[in-house]
Formats: structure tokens, C-alpha cells, sequence
């Protein structure tokens, strides 16, 4: 069940994606809007969710830092491949 779960959390975020496509959502907007969706997760998890995401080829991130304030987030946005699994086209 649990990794039916994860599936479609990150099913979730390819949504996302795709619904603010071609512009890139940070991981803080991510998690808050998987959170709105029905999934209690942290900051963490979403990371973790995109960068898996990212492996399989179905989401492209940059890493966007300011060094000022020693910090850092992942833009991440919707690739070709990614369209075409929520489409289907597998």
C-alpha cells in the first residue's frame, strides 16, 4: 500500500508540474500544494519524491542558491517524457 501511496504522491507532482508548465515550481510550493491534495508529507519527502522523479527522466531541476543567506531550493519542471506518462504514452 505504501508504495501505492508514493506513486500517487508523485503522480502529484507531475501534475503540478504539468499544470504550471513551461515555468518551474520550487519544492516549498510542491509540498505545499501535495499537502493540499490529501498527502501529509515534509519538505523531505518532496525532495526525495523529485529527485526520483528526476532519475527517471520524467522531471528536469536546477538548484537555485543564495549564498548571502545560506540558502538553497529546487526548481524543478516537466519534461517531454513526463507529459507523455501522465498522458499515457508509456
Amino acid at each position: 500500500m505504501k508504495d501505492v501511496i508514493a506513486k500517487e504522491r508523485r503522480d502529484t507532482i507531475l501534475e503540478i508540474l504539468q499544470a504550471n508548465s513551461p515555468h518551474g515550481v520550487g519544492e516549498k510550493v510542491i509540498t505545499s500544494l501535495v499537502n493540499e491534495a490529501g498527502y501529509e508529507i515534509d519538505n523531505k519527502t518532496v525532495i526525495q519524491d523529485i529527485f526520483y522523479l528526476k532519475d527517471k527522466g520524467y522531471i528536469a531541476t536546477s538548484e537555485v542558491k543564495n549564498s548571502q543567506y545560506g540558502m538553497k531550493r529546487y526548481i524543478s519542471n516537466i519534461t517531454a517524457k513526463g507529459i507523455d506518462y501522465l498522458e499515457g504514452v508509456r
